[in-house]
């Protein structure tokens, strides 16, 4: 057979190319797939930290182990963003419920939404 290029083997594993193709967003998911339960946050404060995120996070739902990302600048601020990934999609329509579209009192907008 062919090496290389069109056929042959891969030398990835299984459970590598499992996970290449989650990570991808090439196979379908179910409504209650992992894309519902993470939610993309922006609007947020410069020294927000996980911590933050969790405090205001968990009353919705149980969220997943190292299912709270604050996206950070070089120098360890805030950029603003997170990602907070619940175990029960329920819980993450809540929170956008709640808090999507929140004014802050400096005029920002709370943006909430499932991650895309």
């Amino acid at each position: 057979g062919m090496e290389g290029g069109g056929g042959g083997q891969s030398d990835m594993t299984g459970d590598q190319l499992v996970m290449m193709l989650e990570n991808s967003g090439y196979m379908p998911r179910s409504s209650f797939g992992a894309d519902s339960t993470t939610l993309y946050v922006s609007g947020l404060p410069a020294d927000m930290g996980d911590l933050h995120l969790y405090r205001i996070f968990a009353c919705f739902g149980a969220i997943a182990s190292r299912g709270i990302r604050a996206i950070r600048q070089p120098d360890g601020s805030c950029r603003g963003v997170a990602f907070i990934t619940f175990l029960d999609p329920m819980a993450a329509q809540s929170a956008i419920h709640c808090y999507s579209g929140t004014q802050l009192p400096d005029g920002t907008i709370l943006k909430v939404s499932v991650k895309k």
